[in-house]
């Protein structure tokens, strides 16, 4: 006979799987190689970790300070 555990467990499991099947048919981002704003290269550990990044780290700090600023 199951416990709450267990179906506390089936239900997150089942919450997983179906996170994990809508993820599936997501297309595969692709980082650009050079920032759109300076033209410098984008380095491969931040083109890895920020899949689809299209600005250096230095442009999208700053891209991302003028869109708080203008956000207020």
């Amino acid at each position: 006979m199951a416990d709450n555990a267990d179906l506390a467990n089936d239900v997150v499991q089942q919450r997983l799987d179906e996170a994990l099947a809508a993820r599936a048919g997501e297309p595969v981002r692709v980082s650009l190689t050079d920032c759109i704003d300076c033209d410098d290269p984008i380095p491969e550990p931040r083109r890895q970790a920020a899949q689809g990044c299209v600005r250096c780290g230095a442009c999208q700090t700053l891209h991302e300070d003028r869109r708080a600023h203008y956000a207020r």
